[in-house]
């Protein structure tokens, strides 16, 4: 069952995007904590695994030409890609344009201790997110809970990671199972008791 949301259906035709088209979108910046030449990598091997019903999305503060052009360089096709940055208002809306939701963030020693702010916002939008392993609680909730799937830092099981995006991707739009996680996990009103926890330790 797929709910079509005014937003979804106004920023697709904005965008010449299909109804029936699958978009994944990415909303962030390539390098430093996240992943550079990796992301291009990825995003070109969604475009080849979901095949010519493929559209990708980037929201990004970085400059856009550039980001294309290493697009276009990692052989992504131009006619299935749309980059721009948009005022933060705006994001829900392209948000409700898309199937899934892309996470670069790079795994270290000390992202297991990270919880991007994304994720909370595209599991809002009933988002499922691709993810690699070891980002925070991120990771191990995705896994347990259908939120989305993971991946390997050495993309070795990435085709696997599309596979289970596929399966999630045409329940309910946007997805209310995905929804309940932006609200147990990114509560607001959570954060009190969280902040008297880590300082009642110390």
């Amino acid at each position: 069952m797929l709910i079509v949301v005014p937003d979804r259906r106004a920023v697709r035709k904005q965008l010449a995007i299909p109804d029936s088209a699958l978009v994944g979108i990415y909303c962030g910046k390539f390098g430093d904590i996240y992943y550079k030449e990796k992301a291009f990598e990825i995003l070109l091997r969604a475009q080849q695994f979901f095949g010519e019903n493929f559209r990708l999305v980037i929201l990004t503060p970085q400059d856009k030409d550039t980001i294309r052009q290493q697009l276009i360089e990692a052989s992504f096709e131009v006619s299935k890609m749309y980059i721009d940055l948009v005022s933060h208002h705006k994001v829900p809306q392209y948000l409700s344009a898309a199937d899934f939701a892309f996470s670069m963030v790079r795994p270290s020693h000390v992202r297991k201790y990270c919880s991007p702010i994304k994720t909370g916002e595209y599991w809002a939008n009933g988002l499922p997110v691709l993810s690699a392993h070891d980002i925070g609680d991120d990771s191990k909730i995705i896994d347990e809970s259908n939120g989305g799937s993971l991946f390997r830092d050495d993309l070795s099981d990435l085709e696997g990671a599309f596979e289970k995006i596929q399966g999630i991707v045409g329940r309910i739009r946007p997805d209310p199972g995905i929804v309940d996680l932006a609200i147990k996990y990114r509560n607001f009103k959570d954060l009190p008791a969280l902040y008297n926890r880590i300082l009642g330790s110390l």
